[in-house]
């Protein structure tokens, strides 16, 4: 929301939240954060792609499906390799879309994956699926913050007399 009001000057302190140890909240300031802090989102991307964890990774993938600029191509040769199949797939998924839709980005990112992977892709059938999939996890942790800012707003503060 910061980044949407105020893109030109967004605070210090946004920043701190492409280190967050919640990976949704990483995948969700690298898209919101990006035209402002190129450097260091697109840095916490390609951190994600490689993090351990997978729940990371899968973030990440968010995060490119909702970016889908050049930007993206080396995260999603990455993806496109990940050891996670889910992952893969989704990757392969993602690049189908772009490339039935004409997006620029495919051509580059299918020129450099390994002639395995493009066949892999030449099978895949484009259904939106990766981005529906991004907008439905994006609601879900838009839901939860939500929830919580009215937990929060409930809570009531005693009064001290000094």
């Amino acid at each position: 929301a910061i980044a949407a009001l105020c893109p030109n000057h967004i605070p210090e302190d946004v920043e701190l939240l492409l280190y967050d140890e919640d990976p949704m909240v990483r995948a969700s300031a690298v898209v919101a954060l990006k035209e402002a802090y190129p450097r260091p989102a697109t840095r916490t991307l390609e951190d994600m792609v490689s993090h351990r964890d997978v729940a990371f990774r899968e973030a990440a993938f968010f995060a490119v499906s909702a970016i889908a600029d050049e930007t993206i191509v080396p995260i999603m040769l990455t993806l496109a390799e990940d050891e996670e199949p889910s992952i893969q797939k989704r990757a392969l998924e993602l690049i189908a879309q772009l490339n039935a839709e004409g997006r620029p980005v495919a051509i580059d990112i299918i020129e450099r994956l390994p002639e395995a992977l493009r066949e892999q892709l030449n099978q895949q059938v484009p259904t939106g699926q990766a981005t529906e999939d991004f907008e439905r996890e994006f609601s879900k942790a838009a839901f939860g913050a939500e929830e919580e800012l009215e937990d929060f707003q409930e809570v009531k503060i005693p009064d001290f007399d000094f």
